[in-house]
C-alpha cells in the first residue's frame, strides 16, 4: 500500500513543480530579457516594443523534456496580429534554442530558454 502511494506522489509531483526559467526572447530586434519563476498551465505575458510573447508551461510533461507554448503576437493600435506559434521541448538545465523566419513577413523570431526545476 505504501509503494502504491509512493509511486502516485512521484507521478503526481509534475504537476506541483515550478521552474525557473531564464530566456532571451526577440522578434527582429525587440527583445526581451526573462529570470523569473514559472508555475505550470499559468500564461505569462513579455512585452517588447510592438511586441508581446504570452509564454505558458502545461503541466503534461513529455519523455523528452518539458514542453513549453510560445505564442508571438504584435500590436498596432488597438489590434493583436499573430506572428508566431511555437511548441518548445525543453531538457531540465538545457538550453533550447529556436530561430523562426516567417516568410510572408520576412520577421525573425528567436527563443532563447533554460528551464530549472524548483
Amino acid at each position: 500500500m505504501k509503494l502504491i502511494l509512493l509511486a502516485a506522489l512521484l507521478v503526481s509531483s509534475n504537476a506541483f513543480a515550478c521552474w525557473s526559467m531564464k530566456a532571451v526572447l526577440s522578434v527582429d530586434s525587440s527583445e526581451v530579457l526573462v529570470d523569473q519563476k514559472i508555475e505550470h498551465d499559468k500564461t505569462y505575458s513579455f512585452p517588447t516594443g510592438p511586441y508581446i510573447f504570452h509564454l505558458k508551461i502545461p503541466s503534461v510533461k513529455k519523455a523528452a523534456g518539458q514542453l513549453v507554448d510560445v505564442d508571438v503576437v504584435e500590436k498596432k493600435g488597438t489590434t493583436l496580429t499573430p506572428v508566431s506559434h511555437v511548441e518548445l521541448i525543453v531538457k531540465t538545465g538545457k538550453e533550447a534554442l529556436l530561430t523562426q523566419l516567417d516568410e510572408k513577413t520576412n520577421q525573425l523570431t528567436t527563443i532563447k530558454l533554460t528551464l530549472t526545476e524548483i
